[in-house]
């Protein structure tokens, strides 16, 4: 058999010692005119051309990836699978934040705004419990001084003087207590107090909260009128009162026990309800309205509101959910699962379509250039 030629003599094209395998034969190191790429042509190489070292890169980098990806598949740690629950959970993860931000907000919303709505209700049933003891307290009032001016005068005028009168019919506290007799009758839950320190009838007699109220007059006294929250027998109530100074008239009956007439001392005796002063605070009308009804209804208003919210906000939040689900978690879900495809080489003739012109479908887009871009990299490396 004829040797083989070699040396310096021997044809660059069939030498098998040569050190440059591309420069066997049929493939050499510069292409002809003949297998050039045109000018301008980016998705071609011929086949007998060599690529430069730049075209080669990514596909060599595509490679690398993807034989360590299968090595790591070789050695059971799924990398891949991993990776998809990974971002899987990272996006339940990004769910779950934005329902717990949405619901903390909305809650502390309604929270403040039960927090509100209890306060106006407050204010609103201190203004109606004011409004009430205000009209009470003038018809009082009214009825008093109408006796003083116009029945009395009348009824001692008739009797004639010297004769002894009823008390019922000439005194404007006997008037007043049996007027407000029968209207508690019709409203039980009202109080009205002739609230005195030192009262002929022990039925006036001031209690204690009676005499933080005639205290204040006493303190003060040029203070016409007083209002405000008190707590009477545990409950709350709202109280409107008006001092009462003694006049000149008065002490006919509340002066000296020695000047009073004969029949009051025999009915009442003697022992309080004397030695009042002309001009000092001996007593106080004083009209008590309940606020407890009004307060638990504030209340119950305001735990109403908590309830209808956290219903509202329940529903507000399943509805986001679903639509964040929907339009977010499984689009997004769904580019990760290709674009983990698109880097083994997996599924590339499978176009992404999205009918969605928001973020997410421009993001759907460029996973899809990808696609096509990594489809004719390999295409060209098999090629």
């Amino acid at each position: 058999m004829p040797a083989e030629p070699t040396g310096k003599n021997a044809d660059r094209g069939t030498t098998t010692g040569d050190r440059q395998p591309w420069r066997r034969k049929g493939i050499h190191a510069t292409a002809t005119a003949a297998n050039r790429c045109p000018a301008g042509d980016d998705d071609k190489f011929h086949p007998n051309s060599r690529p430069s070292m730049w075209q080669l890169m990514p596909g060599v980098f595509f490679l690398v990836f993807h034989q360590s990806a299968v090595i790591g598949l070789k050695r059971g740690r799924q990398p891949i699978n991993h990776h998809s629950t990974t971002t899987e959970q990272k996006l339940m993860s990004i769910r779950v934040r934005f329902m717990i931000l949405i619901g903390v907000l909305s809650l502390l919303a309604i929270l403040g705004i039960s927090v509100a709505s209890y306060k106006f209700s407050i204010n609103n049933a201190m203004n109606e419990a004011r409004d009430k003891g205000k009209l009470v307290f003038n018809f009082l009032e009214s009825a008093r001084l109408h006796f003083k001016k116009v029945q009395r005068p009348r009824i001692l005028e008739l009797a004639g003087p010297g004769q002894r009168v009823p008390v019922e019919l000439k005194s404007g506290f006997a008037l007043t207590r049996g007027v407000w007799a029968e209207f508690e009758k019709k409203v039980p839950d009202y109080a009205f107090r002739q609230a005195t320190p030192s009262p002929l009838n022990p039925a006036n007699k001031a209690d204690d909260d009676d005499m933080k109220i005639i205290d204040i007059f006493r303190n003060d006294p040029e203070i016409t009128s007083t209002e405000g929250m008190i707590s009477r027998k545990g409950d709350p109530y709202y109280y409107f009162a008006h001092p009462i100074h003694v006049g000149e008239s008065c002490l006919r009956c509340h002066g000296d026990p020695a000047n009073a007439p004969e029949w009051q001392k025999k009915q009442y005796g003697t022992d309080q309800g004397y030695n009042w002063k002309a001009g000092e605070v001996a007593s106080a009308y004083v009209v008590y309205v309940p606020l407890k009804k009004a307060l638990e209804q504030a209340k119950k208003s305001a735990v109403d509101l908590v309830l209808i919210g956290v219903v509202c906000i329940l529903a507000f939040m399943l509805v986001i959910w679903f639509f964040f689900s929907r339009y977010i978690i499984t689009p997004v879900t769904m580019l990760e699962k290709r674009a983990t495809e698109i880097s083994l080489g997996k599924n590339l003739g499978e176009p992404i379509r999205t009918p969605s012109r928001d973020e997410i479908g421009s993001l759907a887009r460029s996973v899809d250039r990808l696609r096509i871009s990594v489809e004719k990299l390999l295409q060209r490396l098999r090629g």
